[in-house]
């Protein structure tokens, strides 16, 4: 049975009435009996399993995500490679391979906004010049006024 282990002994030959044990190789899901029983004329009773490649990973909704990436689907063994939209940065590896149970190994990276990091950084130093644009200006005009009023006062003294 092809993705299948033999539980039971592993051989090519097997008497009458013999029962075999099968499961299926990681990733790969069984249909069928898991114990079958040799009969006249090659035959198996029940009929043999298959396990098949049915494990899917999904990808969990993630901000920025490329949109190709989330239309596919994935199954066991497939490889991933993760992009972000424009405005966005990866976060974490960037490949992952699809695993049994719907896991990503490595874990999934993730999308995050530049453009909320750019923007406080951009607040904080708009904020900084608006507040020394006052300040700078106001201290100057303060000196320039106490100068020339020092100024008048030394010409009166003399």
């Amino acid at each position: 049975v092809e993705n299948a282990i033999m539980l039971t002994e592993n051989r090519s030959l097997f008497s009458l009435n013999e029962m075999v044990e099968f499961g299926c190789q990681p990733g790969f899901v069984m249909k069928g009996p898991t114990r079958v029983r040799c009969q006249n004329l090659n035959k198996w009773e029940p009929e043999l399993p298959s396990c098949s490649r049915e494990v899917k990973c999904s990808l969990p909704q993630l901000n920025g995500l490329k949109q190709e990436l989330k239309m596919r689907e994935y199954h066991f063994g497939d490889n991933i490679t993760l992009e972000c939209e424009d405005g966005y940065i990866l976060e974490g590896n960037p490949w992952s391979q699809c695993q049994a149970e719907d896991r990503w190994n490595p874990s999934l990276a993730i999308c995050t906004s530049r453009s909320h990091d750019a923007l406080i950084v951009g607040i904080c130093f708009g904020m900084i010049f608006f507040i020394l644009s006052i300040i700078v200006p106001s201290w100057i005009i303060f000196k320039c006024k106490k100068g020339s009023i020092n100024s008048a006062q030394n010409s009166f003294t003399e």
